[in-house]
This record gives C-alpha cells, structure tokens and sequence, in this order.
C-alpha cells in the first residue's frame, strides 16, 4: 500500500514582489485620489458657502417684499425704495413695512419696519417692530452677506417700465414687481494656486404684496 504524501505549495519571491508592487501602486493611486478631491473639496468651501448664503439672502428679501403691508389711508406704512452709487457699484436702499412670518408668540405675524441696505461692502438688514413716522431710524440692524459689491433694485408697474426709486407716499401705491440684483466677489484660488476675486450675480423678481388694500 503507498502513502500518498501532500506537499503545500507556498509564494515564491517573485510572486510575492509583484504582489507587494501591485499594492504599493494602488495604494499610491487611492492617496492621490483621496488628495485630490479633499484638495477640491477644500478649495470650494468658502465659494459654496458664499453661493448658499447669497441665495438665502435673496430669498429673504423677495419674501419680506411678498409680505409688504400697505395702506394708503395709514401713514405709517411705507414702501421707499432709493438709488445709489454708479451702475456695477450700487448701493441702494429699500425699507417697507411687512408683516413677519410665524407664530405670534415667536414675533411672527406683526407688522415692522424692515430695511435692506449695503454698506461697506456687506449687506444689511434693519428691522423695528415699532412701526412709527420715521422708518428710517430705530431698530436692529444685522450684517447678513459679506463681499457684495452691488446692491441694486428697480421698481416696475407692468413689468415694461423700470424705474430705481419709488415712493408710496409721493404714489399713494407701491410697485407691482420689484427686481432684485445681487452682485457678489467671491476669494477663491485658481489653478496656480493664486487668490483671485471671483464675481457672480444673483437676480430674482419679487411681487408685493399679500397685506394690500
């Protein structure tokens, strides 16, 4: 009877240095990779957080226009809307009075002053919950989006004609529409590696007002 002996066959040196090479270059590959995109990742952090604020911004002033509450026979309430600066470089300013969103018990539904104008590169909001004969004094004023270098608005009745400045008390009226323009500069770094300034727009229109007579 023959014994049938077994042998276990192992790794020859070779194969065991294609091996570790093979390992080596994906391992390479998956750090470069990895580099890369935390690299890009990085890069456009402050360029999407500038974006998603600009558009938080805009959306906040088109839905405090929406909520403009006007009644001619009441004084007190107001839609005044001024030009400033040359064209690329405004600064304009509008102030209404709106009624905020919200549970009473939070602040909401009341009827304040509101403000929305650039200075110093930065665009601010004013807001009074003392709705008085003099909105344009008073009130908290709060930084809400930094590096805009235009702040522009237009004032329309039928959409065709556009004019920059408006007056309810001159009207007796507020505008049908209201375009809003919103010019940021963004920092960023381009392919060199070099901090350049990087400007982009922001437009919508906004129709006043639900609160209306």
């Amino acid at each position: 009877m023959k014994l049938l002996k077994s042998y276990r066959r192992g790794f020859t040196l070779i194969e065991l240095a294609l091996v570790i090479a093979t390992m080596s270059i994906l391992f390479i590959v998956m750090f470069s990779v990895n580099f890369t995109v935390s690299k890009i990742a990085k890069k456009n952090v402050p360029i999407s957080s500038t974006r998603s604020q600009a558009m938080l911004v805009l959306n906040l002033i088109q839905n405090s226009i929406r909520m403009a509450y006007f009644f001619p026979e009441i004084e007190k309430t107001v839609f005044y809307g001024k030009s400033n600066g040359n064209e690329g470089e405004r600064a304009d300013q509008l102030t209404l009075t709106c009624v905020s969103t919200g549970s009473p018990l939070a602040g909401g539904g009341i009827v304040k002053e509101v403000s929305f104008y650039r200075k110093d590169n930065s665009l601010y909001i004013r807001e009074d919950q003392i709705v008085d004969d003099q909105p344009y004094v008073g009130g908290n004023h709060y930084k809400i989006l930094e590096g805009v270098k235009s702040f522009q608005l237009s004032y329309s009745l039928n959409g065709v004609d556009w004019q920059d400045n408006w007056s309810s008390k001159s009207t007796r009226r507020i505008p049908r529409l209201v375009k809003i323009r919103i010019v940021v500069a963004i920092n960023y770094k381009d392919k060199e590696e070099l901090k350049t300034i990087k400007e982009e727009t922001y437009e919508t229109i906004a129709i006043p007002g639900y609160y209306l007579r």
